[in-house]
């Protein structure tokens, strides 16, 4: 239990960090500033691929315990953002005593499908598999997915459609303004530039006069998809005055979890946008429900 008496601290750290913010070398930290302490390794850049984008952080605490780790999943609409964005609670995590990792993903592009990303997942969840257990002979068996904005969506999807061929298995999902159902029309209503984003993302060109006909497609890869009784206990995050992504993504998704009888809490900010940064009481209840969820699906059986 003292494991997960951290955990309750990490994700204070990490609502904290959000709201606020919204060399290949080993090197060895120490934080002397803060109870229960502990020195940890940071692992930079680690290559899990042939991309310049297949790259990860990995922070690995030296009195680790427990074989379950937190993987996070950054932002930016699938074409922008970096592994850097966690690296502040991060480094809280580690000194906590808990392992971490946050991953770069290749962007999306014409040369690179939605699909594309989910391998990259695959893979960096089998390097970090390996890497533990070569190293510190640490063999990591249950993963929470941590994502906001496209990186919810990619947890989310991959959480739920690759759970089955995943190489740590999937025990929970956290999704910040994550979008659900790449089918809504909120999508295309401001930009040409939407279709030409999700037509590399299912690999098949489409304009609004023919979107119907790659619904099936968009479907594919929408995490609302694949819900069902099986599905993964789920955290969802959403603010209410989001343009970016409509809130009926949550809504519907907090329907289908409950449809399935699937644990999950919905957590809804009235007051806040994309960034979810006007709810701070609100946000703040995140790190109750990360610490029940981790409880309850991370602990060792």
């Amino acid at each position: 239990m003292k494991y997960f008496k951290r955990l309750f601290i990490i994700v204070l750290a990490l609502c904290t960090f959000i709201l606020a913010s919204c060399g290949n070398n080993d090197t060895t930290s120490t934080i002397t500033s803060t109870k229960e302490v502990e020195t940890y390794q940071i692992y930079k850049d680690l290559s899990y691929g042939d991309n310049k984008r297949n790259a990860l952080d990995l922070y690995m605490p030296s009195n680790y315990q427990n074989h379950s780790i937190v993987l996070f999943l950054h932002g930016g609409a699938w074409v922008s953002g970096d592994k850097s964005f966690y690296k502040d609670y991060m480094t809280k995590i580690a000194a906590l005593g808990i392992p971490c990792a946050s991953m770069n993903y290749r962007y999306i592009s014409k040369n690179v499908s939605c699909y594309d990303i989910l391998d990259d997942i695959t893979n960096a969840l089998t390097f970090l598999k390996e890497y533990s257990l070569n190293n510190f002979n640490v063999e990591l068996n249950k993963l929470a997915l941590f994502g906001y904005s496209a990186g919810a969506h990619l947890s989310l999807l991959y959480g739920n459609k690759n759970k089955n061929i995943s190489p740590i298995d999937v025990k929970m999902i956290v999704s910040l303004a994550g979008p659900t159902d790449l089918t809504l029309d909120s999508y295309y209503q401001e930009s040409e530039l939407s279709y030409t984003l999700f037509s590399y993302m299912i690999d098949k060109k489409f304009t609004k006069d023919n979107r119907d006909s790659v619904r099936d497609d968009l479907l594919a890869i929408s995490p609302i998809t694949y819900i069902d009784s099986n599905s993964v206990p789920t955290i969802i995050v959403q603010g209410l005055k989001d343009t970016t992504v409509d809130p009926i993504n949550s809504y519907n998704l907090d329907e289908q979890l409950t449809l399935n009888n699937v644990p999950h809490k919905f957590i809804t900010m009235p007051n806040s946008d994309h960034l979810l940064s006007k709810d701070k009481k609100i946000f703040a209840s995140l790190y109750f429900e990360f610490s029940n969820f981790a409880t309850m699906y991370l602990n060792e059986e």
